[in-house]
């Protein structure tokens, strides 16, 4: 984990876990709840999509989108969440 010019903390992908599943720990975990105690991602994002869009890891984009009062932005570098 390294912090991100202030601004939020970047997480590496988990190479065992679908990177919908590591948003959803990684917010949670940033804005103080357990990821079941969380709105489902599925009200802002569609989680099959993100998981696929980055399966390779290899991918050149980056993707954000806001929930739970949080900036999530996912690019190949990782996952960076930032409280708003």
């Amino acid at each position: 984990m390294c912090d991100t010019e202030g601004v939020g903390d970047t997480f590496e992908f988990r190479p065992q876990e679908a990177v919908s599943t590591t948003v959803a720990r990684r917010l949670a975990s940033t804005i103080g709840k357990s990821p079941v105690e969380m709105t489902p991602l599925a009200e802002s994002i569609d989680p099959d999509a993100l998981d696929k869009l980055f399966q390779n890891g290899d991918t050149d984009v980056e993707f954000r989108f806001e929930h739970e009062g949080a900036t999530v932005r996912v690019s190949e570098a990782g996952i960076t969440v930032q409280q708003n």
